[in-house]
């Protein structure tokens, strides 16, 4: 007989719904995010990891990636909806949704910074282009560490250039998460 293993917190800490989604955008030359995982009602969405990857723009530039969570819904901007898919086939869909902007929202009310990191974004041209960078961030990865989490379905978790980059960047994301009840 298996016993239902429980953290610290007395939550449920075996097994959950793991899903991902993955796109690409053109992100406006903005500090407004340009990828927002939203919330949902009666699901507690938590968060595993977000990579942004392949960041190119008109001319090298310096890039500060961050992610910040929001306590109300964006408005406004041109979202995109990726295409959210369990991880297990035998999992409920998924309740959580993913959008990127390629027109930049007004992002909802700030609840504060969650991470942030400074990376190269490399120029669209081949001749001048580089090797572009890989900017992870993970969260609850660590034994009694806990995920980024959304309880309700106004929450969401933003990510954005904290200073606006000069032009449009063109990037890859992933984000992972998992959804239960508790």
């Amino acid at each position: 007989m298996n016993a239902r293993r429980e953290d610290g917190k007395g939550r449920y800490a075996g097994p959950r719904d793991t899903y991902r989604a993955a796109g690409n955008v053109v992100a406006a030359a903005s500090a407004a995010p340009f990828l927002i995982i939203n919330g949902a009602a009666g699901k507690v969405i938590r968060i595993k990891k977000i990579i942004i990857t392949g960041m190119t723009l008109t001319a090298v530039q310096y890039l500060r990636v961050g992610v910040q969570k929001y306590s109300t819904a964006p408005s406004a901007g041109t979202p995109a909806a990726a295409t959210v898919v369990p991880q297990d086939s035998a999992s409920p869909a998924g309740a959580a949704t993913v959008n990127g902007y390629t027109a930049a929202p007004t992002p909802g009310t700030p609840v504060g910074s969650l991470s942030e990191r400074r990376t190269l974004g490399q120029a669209t041209t081949a001749a001048a282009a580089g090797f572009t960078d890989t900017v992870e961030f993970k969260y609850g990865d660590a034994q009694d560490n806990e995920n980024a989490t959304l309880r309700a379905a106004a929450e969401n978790i933003g990510v954005n250039f904290p200073t606006a980059p000069a032009t449009a960047v063109t990037l890859s994301y992933e984000i992972e998460w998992t959804e239960d009840g508790n």
